[in-house]
């Protein structure tokens, strides 16, 4: 918050998110060497992941991915160039995607049915077309094709060098998957009746889709300082939303993928909020002085 990129209302998010995508990526084309026994990643002692994108980081790299793309974005539509914006948002998502995805660097499976549809309602949204549930459950199947194709593909490599995608395929073949899918089923439901984190998990996700729907009257006006500043945000932080939610539905770590998400998102957002307001204060205290000054001109334009 307090670096020089503080000037911009968007820049804590953008420094924040950028670094976070950024050093996910570069671990996932490394070898995914900081995941393994870290405090966001996987652990021995569970053992069930030893290399490639854990659930947890997924939601982080997910979520820092699309509101670093829509900050980029929100440049490209103020400056007229709509369809750029939404060109880059899926090109750049489709990038984090492959590298989440793709068997040997990320061999996530869950995360790309969970990614897709928050990259295209993100893409939808700037470039102002309305979202139906219908196109939604279009989004998620065609994530689940995508990765699908993806197993298959790994599947037709050597076993000694498939990974748990490919593995997954062939478990389909000779009938072994049912187990897989009830065993992963049990453990994602055991995360929603979780005394302990669904009553945080629900009154966050309930707050945020009322701040999303009124947000004037459930941030004391912040959450609409932050869209008014940046429409693109709005869009970033909806297809977070939607990504956080189909990655608890079809991951084993269940409700922790979306509270890390909103842990990340939403102080981000507020964050954006309140340096709007306060911009948005100095130009009107600038306008009292000076009514036909500059800041006041571009501030209304």
């Amino acid at each position: 918050l307090a670096g020089p990129w503080r000037r911009s209302p968007l820049g804590p998010l953008v420094f924040v998110t950028g670094v976070t995508a950024a050093a996910i990526a570069g671990d996932l084309v490394t070898g995914t060497n900081l995941q393994f026994n870290s405090v966001m990643g996987y652990t021995a002692v569970v053992g069930a992941r030893y290399s490639g994108l854990g659930n947890i980081p997924f939601a982080l790299f997910a979520t820092s991915v699309l509101l670093v793309v829509t900050s980029i974005a929100h440049r490209l539509v103020s400056a007229g160039r709509r369809n750029v914006a939404v060109g880059i948002v899926a090109a750049l998502g489709g990038v984090a995607m492959i590298l989440g995805g793709f068997p040997g660097i990320g061999s996530d499976f869950g995360g790309v049915i969970a990614f897709v549809p928050g990259i295209a309602v993100t893409a939808l949204l700037i470039a102002g077309r309305r979202v139906s549930i219908v196109k939604l459950g279009a989004f998620c199947v065609a994530g689940g094709v995508i990765v699908m194709t993806i197993a298959y593909l790994d599947h037709l490599r050597p076993p000694g060098s498939q990974t748990h995608l490919g593995r997954f395929v062939g478990q389909i073949f000779t009938g072994e998957a049912f187990e897989v899918v009830s065993r992963k089923l049990g453990a994602m439901l055991g995360t929603l009746l979780n005394p302990n984190l669904m009553p945080i998990v629900i009154a966050a996700f309930a707050f945020l889709v009322y701040a999303l729907l009124r947000p004037d009257t459930a941030s004391a006006g912040v959450l609409p300082a932050a869209f008014e500043y940046s429409p693109t945000l709005r869009a970033g932080l909806i297809g977070a939303l939607v990504s956080g939610v189909v990655g608890t539905l079809v991951n084993d770590s269940g409700a922790a993928v979306l509270s890390m998400a909103l842990a990340l998102a939403v102080p981000l957002t507020l964050s954006v909020g309140v340096r709007a307001l306060g911009e948005s204060a100095r130009s009107y205290a600038e306008a009292g002085q000076e009514p036909a000054s500059s800041s006041l001109v571009s501030r209304s334009s």
